[in-house]
This record gives structure tokens, sequence and C-alpha cells, in this order.
């Protein structure tokens, strides 16, 4: 297979309510805060919730660097009317498209937020001519998340048996669903 060429995704990106911007280490208390050091709000991630600042400074710095090398592009997303951080998105490229990874804190959760913020997304994904592809894998027991996606037309294409970590709910790999959206 030959390698597709991504281009690289803009730096600032607009919704309805939402403004999506690249984290700078600056804003790491208020990551912290948000979403990354609630437990409630990382019980699914693949990674674990963050206990301290220096956590959240070191998270920030390894998505600006993924960024950079054009591994991962990870934004915050923010509310346009107040500049309150509500969560992070991020694009993963591989293979022929965009693995899509998102959180929201919970006191934005049940507002359409997140809905808003994935459709526009997947949009942005598929202005790149290299994507044929966005997808995103959850816990098979994220029930608001499979709303979500399937809300904003994924399709479920099936369950990956002992697939993904979820460091928040124990050790060793476990069972995710895969949905996705093709060109």
């Amino acid at each position: 297979m030959q390698e597709r060429r991504f281009t690289t995704p803009p730096k600032e990106i607009f919704t309805d309510r939402l403004k999506l911007v690249r984290p700078t280490v600056s804003q790491s208390n208020d990551i912290l805060k948000a979403y990354a050091g609630d437990p409630q709000a990382t019980k699914y991630l693949s990674w674990p919730t963050k206990n301290s600042l220096k956590e959240a400074e070191d998270f920030v710095k390894r998505t600006l660097i993924s960024w950079d090398a054009g591994n991962s592009f990870t934004w915050l997303v923010l509310k346009q009317d107040s500049s309150s951080i509500i969560g992070c998105f991020a694009f993963r490229p591989a293979r022929t498209g965009y693995e899509i990874g998102y959180v929201i804190g919970p006191d934005y959760w049940g507002k359409g937020f997140g809905t808003e913020l994935v459709k526009k997304m997947i949009l942005v994904g598929f202005e790149d001519p290299a994507v044929e592809r966005v997808w995103a894998y959850c816990d098979t027991e994220n029930l608001a998340s499979i709303k979500l996606l399937e809300k904003c037309g994924m399709e479920k294409e099936g369950c990956l048996k002992k697939w993904g970590e979820s460091p928040n709910l124990g050790k060793g790999p476990r069972d995710q669903f895969v949905y996705a959206v093709v060109r």
C-alpha cells in the first residue's frame, strides 16, 4: 500500500458554540480541572486520570510534540462565549484516514457539545482528500459514546475483543466497538 500524505489540519476550528485550539502548557491547570483530573470524565479513556499539575503539563507537552511530528493532532475544546475549557479532541492519522478521540468534562454533558464537536470534526477530516475514513473505538460499556457516535452518523463495524486499554477501569485490554464513517 502506498503511504498516504495527510495535510496538517487547521490549528483553530470553530463550530456554532465551540472553538478548538492547540493547547499550551500554561493551560495545564485548567485542563486538569476541566476534564483530565476528573475520574468521571476519564473513566473510559485510554490514558489514566491525571493526578497532578505536572502530569497535565507532561500530557500537553506530549500532544505538542506529536502535533509537530504529524503523528497526532490534539485540540482543546473551548466554549466560544466564555473561553472555558470543556474538553479535548484528537485526530490520529493512520492508514486511510483519522482515528478520533475526544473527552468532554461532566459539567458539559447532555448539552449537545459532544455531538456538535464530533460532527464538525468528521467534516474537517474529510476536507483532506487523502482521508477515506474517520473512525473511533469505544469501550462496549460506554453507552454515552455509543449513542454520540451513532447520532453523528458513524456505523458500528464490529466488536474488537480485548482491543483497548482503559487504565481507569482496571488492568488488561477490554472489548471495544469500532465505529466509522467513510467517504
